[in-house]
């Protein structure tokens, strides 16, 4: 009969669990270095390899009434509000309710323009995975070409799999940051 590799052994005889040595060696408690950027992102990859080409949009001047009707359609909890091509807001689900509030019961008149946010997530397509973490926005970020035109759009779901489970946590500690809420 065979001998049989015994895996509770580690080098040395010491107890391993998991994959990792437990006999004397104390565990490591501290946070893990980088041993390069790489740990973070793919440096291989831009911007443009992550983003969507297509952009739930409207334009400014349209009817809030009938961007939540598109809001509904796309299936999306905001919009890119363009302008000439270019982006120059976005337009969320908590504008809308934040229009409503405000408005006393004119709220079939209001525009997108009247409801938006002018402050947005936005990167370049040739940025490095780096910048977008730096830039990313809690809904998404929206991808710019190089002539300021709208590109694409990068959102959670693009991130997974291109980012190490390190990077995304960076993503998410960086956006708590910006929103005063982390600890």
């Amino acid at each position: 009969m065979p001998a049989r590799l015994d895996r509770s052994k580690g080098a040395g005889g010491a107890e391993v669990s998991g994959g990792r040595k437990t006999g004397n060696a104390e565990p490591h408690t501290g946070d893990m270095p980088l041993v390069s950027p790489a740990d973070l992102v793919n440096p291989m990859l831009r911007v443009a390899d992550l983003a969507e080409q297509h952009v739930p949009q409207c334009e400014p001047d349209l009817l809030l009434t009938q961007a939540v009707a598109k809001l509904a359609i796309a299936k999306s909890g905001w919009l890119a509000v363009v302008q000439k091509e270019k982006p120059i807001g976005v337009l969320s689900e908590r504008n809308v309710v934040n229009a409503l509030a405000r408005s006393s019961s004119d709220f079939a008149h209001l525009t997108v323009e009247q409801a938006m946010s002018r402050e947005f997530s936005r990167v370049r397509e040739d940025a490095t995975l780096e910048t977008l973490i730096e830039a990313f926005g809690a809904r998404g970020t929206l991808v710019i070409d190089k002539h300021g035109g709208l590109a694409g759009v990068i959102y959670w779901q693009n991130l997974v799999g291109k980012l190490s489970e390190r990077g995304l946590g960076r993503v998410l500690i960086k956006l708590l940051e910006r929103e005063g809420r982390a600890t």
